[in-house]
């Protein structure tokens, strides 16, 4: 039945079982709202059973749920400024590299992070189910190396040594992310 633009459906069903014990009775939602529009169900239930009648309402408000998406994180390392690094060298930049994540002010549930480099160069790191907005990355752990550049993201800050990127919802592998979502750091190692 459709009722106020609504679908209604109305059932009758026992208030106990035939020892007399009483049923318990659960709801569950079997269908979603299409294209996340926000939709009130309601449903009614009236049990009548040896002369007891009992009536309630159960009310589920859905929601869209927010699509999520993902930033990247790229930790690159020189030599005495330069790449590659040396194969005799590169213990002194194969280090773990720690960044805190926030969102608002506060760290996100992933965060911090390491990104461990053992080639000598780089690597990187996918942060993935994040809701959608503006993200703050810091190197807060540079394994003793300076600090050289850092690019990326939608805007960097010298005096935080911090990188905002913005993610964007359904963007969730490497290859869907939008320049703004991607954070790179470099430090050296100099001799």
């Amino acid at each position: 039945t459709l009722l106020n633009g609504r679908w209604s459906k109305s059932y009758t069903v026992p208030l106990t079982d035939e020892n007399g014990n009483p049923y318990e009775y659960y709801f569950i939602e079997k269908s979603i709202t299409p294209e996340g529009e926000a939709a009130h169900w309601t449903t009614t239930y009236s049990n009548q059973d040896g002369g007891l009648t009992a009536s309630g309402t159960v009310t589920i408000n859905n929601k869209k749920v927010p699509e999520k998406g993902s930033l990247l994180i790229t930790k690159n390392v020189t030599y005495n400024g330069g790449t590659p690094v040396p194969a005799g060298k590169q213990s002194y930049v194969n280090k773990d590299y720690k960044f805190t994540i926030t969102k608002d002010g506060s760290p996100i549930a992933q965060s911090p992070v390491t990104i461990s480099v053992t080639n000598g160069s780089s690597n990187e790191i996918l942060i993935d189910n994040l809701d959608p907005g503006d993200y703050e990355i810091i190197e807060t752990d540079s394994a003793g190396l300076r600090l050289t550049s850092f690019s990326g993201g939608k805007a960097q800050d010298t005096g935080n040594k911090s990188i905002t990127v913005t993610v964007t919802a359904g963007n969730m592998t490497k290859e869907q992310l939008e320049e703004a979502a991607k954070a790179t750091f470099v430090n050296d190692y100099s001799e």
